[in-house]
């Protein structure tokens, strides 16, 4: 949870102001969605990809 308001409030530790605030905050919300996104498809892929193996190389076995 850190970590997001980390990633949301860098801008204003940059520019150093509270003014417009939200408006960064807005901005970056896309940005955040889409990264969140990329990484539960990519780690869901993976975790797919494995299972599929799992279950070849069972079948495998089974059939050696």
């Amino acid at each position: 949870m850190t970590i997001w308001a980390y990633l949301v409030d860098r801008p204003n530790i940059w520019l150093g102001r509270q003014r417009g605030r939200k408006r960064d905050i807005m901005s970056h919300v896309p940005a955040i969605v889409t990264t969140s996104m990329l990484l539960v498809l990519n780690i869901g892929e993976k975790t797919a990809y494995m299972s599929l193996v799992s279950f070849h190389t069972m079948k495998w076995n089974k059939r050696l």
